[in-house]
């Protein structure tokens, strides 16, 4: 349901799979460790209490850009 922040449902993966969770291959690290992310029905971000999420930036270590995820819409851009 919109809005709702629980699913019972997990999205398919980008090899087509069901991986119910993507994380950094091995060797990846950060220069802080960011927060889990889910996204809610309307593809806002959430944490896993489901409380809505401000705005979050990634950075991972030693790569120039940064990777932000924007409250309320949930886009994700560099």
């Amino acid at each position: 349901a919109a809005g709702s922040a629980s699913c019972s449902i997990n999205l398919t993966g980008p090899k087509g799979d069901n991986p119910g969770s993507i994380a950094a291959r091995s060797g990846v690290g950060y220069s802080s460790t960011p927060a889990a992310i889910n996204f809610d029905a309307l593809g806002q971000p959430r944490d896993a209490a489901g409380t809505a999420l401000g705005t979050q930036t990634i950075q991972v270590a030693g790569a120039a850009n940064s990777i932000t995820v924007e409250t309320g819409t949930g886009y994700v851009h560099e």
